[in-house]
């Protein structure tokens, strides 16, 4: 599990993922790739299926001081 905690308003963390299952986050301190199976929020469970949709709602999340997130990984 990774575990990214996100600044209230934080301009440099980010979440994105590419067409297949694989999730970037980054931050001031550290990027990370992972190949994850699901992504967890304060708000619940998102399945990377439904991304590029998830992949906008949780950038409304970061923006709007969801504070950490975590990605479960397949390593």
């Amino acid at each position: 599990m990774y575990r990214a905690g996100v600044p209230c308003g934080s301009v440099l963390g980010s979440l994105s993922a590419t067409q297949d299952t694989r999730i970037q986050f980054s931050d001031a301190y550290t990027t990370a790739t992972l190949e994850a199976t699901n992504v967890w929020t304060q708000s619940g469970l998102w399945i990377l299926s439904q991304w590029p949709k998830v992949g906008m709602e949780v950038s409304k999340m970061i923006a709007n001081c969801y504070h950490e997130i975590c990605i479960d990984q397949l390593i």
